[in-house]
């Protein structure tokens, strides 16, 4: 007898940049320690695309430190506050005490606010994720895309020989002929060489006239990013958008 396991990986997991860290105030000062990371490692002889691959290995520690740090104080806000609630309740229920009444309904807004923030993370992950899926599930859409990719693909063509072309390769090849026909003489029925086509691109390319930069301009292009703007980018990243591979809501 043989025992077969399933093998039952784990679920993946993508680490998404949690925006709200930037943007609270009473984070900035714990930012500034990812700010510090060029000035600490631009004197080594690390090449800049590995410097900058690892910098964004130490933003998302850290800001995966802090966000950790902050669910464990809400954690433990939210169970002190429903403690408060369950014993000011009780004291309630005996004694009949307005005040003891005013202060249950302010521990109960207190502690809709912290929850609201938790709501608020569960409604930007449900976006996410229909963004992504979008209407990929709907049979409806499906056959609308089927019926519609049938209408415009081209199953078979016929060369100017007369032989009867079905694979796309070759009716691609068809395709770019009369392109570079039509291109050359402006009547795909015209038959000419392929190889002709080159310098007429040539000289029209050489015939106009494209915008070039400046020296001002390529200098001004060559200046390394400095702290100032790198933080105003950061503070102009819009909330509740799709992150991208590496979890930044921004390329």
């Amino acid at each position: 007898m043989k025992l077969r396991i399933r093998d039952i990986r784990p679920r993946g997991w993508s680490w998404r940049l949690n925006t709200t860290l930037i943007e609270d105030e009473t984070h900035r000062e714990h930012n500034k320690i990812i700010l510090e990371y060029f000035d600490l490692n631009k004197s080594t002889q690390t090449a800049n695309p590995i410097l900058w691959e690892a910098h964004k290995a130490v933003v998302r520690g850290e800001l995966i430190s802090l966000g950790s740090k902050v669910k464990r104080q809400r954690t433990q806000i939210i169970d002190s506050l429903l403690l408060q609630i369950s014993s000011l309740e009780k004291i309630h229920k005996s004694a009949q005490d307005a005040e003891i009444l005013n202060q249950i309904k302010s521990l109960w807004s207190q502690l809709k606010d912290k929850l609201n923030v938790k709501s608020a993370k569960i409604l930007q992950a449900l976006r996410f994720k229909y963004y992504s899926h979008g209407d990929k599930g709907i049979k409806l859409m499906t056959n609308l895309l089927r019926s519609q990719r049938n209408k415009t693909f081209i199953q078979t063509m016929k060369s100017r020989e007369g032989h009867r072309l079905t694979t796309t390769p070759a009716i691609a090849k068809v395709i770019l002929q009369v392109l570079y026909l039509a291109l050359e003489s402006g009547d795909p029925t015209k038959a000419s060489d392929q190889h002709h086509i080159q310098p007429l691109i040539d000289d029209f390319l050489r015939s106009i006239t494209l915008p070039t930069l400046t020296a001002e301009d390529k200098a001004e292009l060559l200046k390394p990013f400095t702290v100032e703007e790198v933080t105003k980018i950061l503070h102009t990243i819009p909330t509740g958008k799709c992150p991208g591979p590496n979890g930044f809501p921004l390329a």
